[in-house]
């Protein structure tokens, strides 16, 4: 009989081990604003929320549904893209993505990206699950040009 506890203990520890083991998912995999290894954030931190595309093709901004962001809430932004000029850009695909450079993990959520006009952008499914530095990759592609813009956070 004590044997047979003994069996049954390690076989759910066995099984519970495995069970928190998976493939990584496509938010991890794919974190476009992550570095290979993990990293610490830099002493002058731009917490803006709006930023210019890396090659200077867009703007883009956002707000939040929750002021201030809230970790483990979903919550819906609202992304603005404007061209170089300063013109609203519709008809663009926009993705995102994020993830936590220090700890070198994404998103638990793949956030939904819609149109609404006049250059703004509605994300659906943005959560984030612990306080720290995190970084949201927006980026746009107008059809024949691609860039993106990182945010930083600083969840508390």
């Amino acid at each position: 009989m004590r044997f047979r506890l003994v069996f049954i203990l390690v076989l759910m520890l066995a099984v519970a081990g495995c069970a928190g083991m998976s493939a990584p998912t496509g938010s991890q995999t794919g974190m476009q604003g992550m570095q290979a290894g993990a990293v610490t954030p830099p002493a002058n931190l731009d917490l803006s929320t709006t930023q210019a595309s890396e090659q200077g093709l867009f703007t883009v901004s956002y707000t939040s549904d929750l002021d201030p962001l809230t970790i483990n809430k979903l919550n819906i932004w609202t992304l603005h893209v404007e061209d170089a000029g300063g013109a609203p850009l519709d008809g663009a695909t926009v993705s995102i993505d994020g993830g936590m450079p220090e700890h070198n993990h994404g998103m638990p959520t793949q956030p939904i990206v819609s149109a609404l006009g006049g250059g703004d952008y509605k994300v659906e499914g943005m959560k984030f699950q612990m306080p720290g530095w995190w970084t949201v990759t927006v980026v746009v592609d107008d059809g024949g040009r691609q860039d993106k813009a990182v945010f930083n956070l600083m969840l508390p």
